[in-house]
């Protein structure tokens, strides 16, 4: 899967038919090629909080928050080089990285993951950790935690993404 995914949407028209609204390759909305080349988001597809109409249209973002209104859903595909890349690059960049800390990070989200392809390990604040191969599936809440792939080749992941009360 080195290329980016296909978005086909359909949507109803005025009469009550269904069309295909549109047939695309999506373009990358959020990367750190300074940090982390090779990382990237793809949108596919948000919904504003509240219930959203069937009539809702995509339109990407200016700025790419990972925080999301709660209510808010993102659809969206995650591809993750290998970490011996990433450091590769930090190394070149004259900068020391802290690997039990490195890429750690918490959303105000609920999270539905599926692995695609490659395998990446969820590692949680608290140490603990899992490797994901492609099919496997994680409902992740909020938690502090980062992402590591230990393998050879970029994982690529889809994610639904739920903007959601902390408290």
């Amino acid at each position: 899967m080195s290329k980016l995914l296909r978005r086909i949407v359909t949507s109803i028209d005025k009469d009550g038919k269904a069309f295909f609204e549109s047939d695309d390759t999506p373009p990358v909305t959020f990367t750190m090629e300074g940090e982390w080349p090779g990382f990237n988001n793809v949108e596919l597809w948000k919904t504003k909080s509240g219930a959203p109409s069937i009539h809702d249209e995509h339109h990407k973002d200016e700025t790419y928050d990972f925080n999301i209104t709660p209510g808010t859903v993102r659809f969206c595909t995650m591809r993750l080089p290998p970490l011996k890349k990433l450091l590769a690059h930090q190394s070149s960049l004259g900068r020391e990285v802290d690997i039990k800390n490195f890429g750690m990070h918490r959303t105000d989200t609920i999270d539905y993951l599926v692995l695609l392809e490659g395998e990446a390990t969820l590692i949680l604040d608290n140490g603990e950790e899992k490797t994901l191969k492609p099919g496997d599936t994680v409902v992740q809440k909020g938690n502090v935690h980062a992402w590591h792939n230990r393998g050879e080749i970029d994982c690529v992941m889809v994610c639904v993404m739920i903007g959601a009360l902390s408290t």
